[in-house]
């Protein structure tokens, strides 16, 4: 529900009573506070709200998709738990306490209960009856796909896909279930993955159809920094990225061991080895083959082949006490020139994950190799 300022909304109570007056009731959302006929009612924060009648905080527990399958308070008590079907029907839902805040669910949506047999979700845009897997109202956007009923919640595919705003990488569902890139929009922030349809003209069209995100902004870009790499498969079945990525972080390699097995075509050149012994993957796009690579706050991650292959080089000079500075000096050098923007953004998020390592542990592991890789020695105070 919309969170601009002062905007207030009106639910009749009683209908269907014609025999009584109507008394009207306000919901006000001002940010995060929302009230009740003027009344503090709750405050809303990422990942839950607090109830404002006793200031006790209660925490979204949310699956893949961004559904609340369970609240718990502060002390991990579950107080209400949620099962779904694919489009959003309840079903052997168990509440305990009358939280104010219960009222978010399905897509971490709120349900509007104000006629309890017919419940709607308010998904901004357009209103959400599960009952039916439509909307209450046309797509605003439903001349850019026509082959879609302009009512549909998620063309139809709820399983794979969630519906709220924005674009970015766009990608079309193959007759084999995977997803296909088709376009890249780099001109704005947005790591989301996009469902694209065809038009009459047999043109690809954006819709806000989310099946994910990507680790980063250039993920299935070119080394050019402009050109997307159409083309490439995302196969969301497809965990090889995940369980080397994995592997990897676990089960730390020395220095000079990973040195050795990241060069071209070696083990570690993900990318081209799929993490394994013989080069398995020489073609540009498969270099660009999506995965799953992690979770966060209800949504899926998808990194590319090159990106894991990236993201690990990160993490090995942060777990191995190298500033990020030298860092870059080294993988440019290695690269024969300034590498594009599609390996510096994965590595820069595996080292920022690298760094969160304990301090004084990696510098003494800088210590013991700072010679084999030509950087000072570090002494800890």
């Amino acid at each position: 529900m919309s969170n601009s300022l002062n905007i207030r909304f009106i639910h009749p109570q009683y209908v269907g009573q014609a025999s009584r007056q109507l008394p009207e009731h306000f919901t006000d959302y001002v940010g995060s506070p929302v009230f009740e006929d003027n009344t503090l009612k709750t405050v809303l924060f990422e990942g839950g709200y607090i109830d404002a009648t006793d200031g006790r905080r209660h925490f979204y527990i949310t699956d893949h998709q961004g559904n609340i399958r369970a609240v718990t308070d502060a002390t991990g008590t579950v107080e209400q738990t949620n099962d779904y079907t694919p489009f959003g029907s309840e079903f052997d839902a168990a509440a305990t306490g009358t939280n104010p805040g219960l009222d978010r669910r399905y897509g971490g949506k709120e349900k509007d209960a104000t006629l309890p047999s017919f419940p709607f979700y308010d998904f901004e845009a357009r209103m959400y009856y599960p009952a039916y897997a439509r909307f209450t109202t046309m797509d605003p956007l439903a001349e850019k796909y026509y082959s879609i009923s302009p009512y549909a919640y998620c063309a139809g595919n709820p399983v794979n896909l969630v519906d709220p705003d924005g674009k970015r990488t766009l990608v079309f569902i193959n007759s084999d279930g995977n997803y296909e890139v088709v376009d890249v929009d780099l001109s704005n922030d947005d790591y989301g993955i996009y469902l694209a349809v065809l038009d009459e003209s047999g043109d690809y069209q954006w819709t806000d159809h989310l099946i994910g995100y990507t680790v980063s902004l250039y993920s299935y870009v070119d080394d050019d920094n402009v050109t997307p790499i159409k083309g490439a498969v995302i196969n969301s079945m497809d965990y090889s990225g995940l369980y080397f990525y994995e592997d990897m972080i676990t089960n730390r390699r020395s220095l000079p061991l990973y040195m050795l097995r990241a060069n071209k075509n070696h083990q570690y050149d993900f990318k081209r080895t799929g993490g394994g012994r013989q080069v398995r993957y020489t073609d540009k796009q498969q270099y660009y083959r999506g995965m799953p690579l992690y979770y966060y706050n209800g949504h899926i991650y998808y990194a590319t082949a090159r990106d894991i292959g990236n993201i690990v080089a990160g993490y090995y000079a942060a777990e191995y006490g190298i500033t990020w500075d030298e860092a870059r000096n080294v993988f440019d050098w290695l690269n024969g020139s300034v590498e594009p923007l599609v390996s510096q953004k994965a590595q820069l998020l595996g080292y920022t994950i690298g760094a969160k390592l304990p301090y004084n542990e990696r510098i003494t592991r800088r210590n013991r190799y700072c010679l084999l890789i030509g950087i000072s020695n570090v002494y800890i105070h």
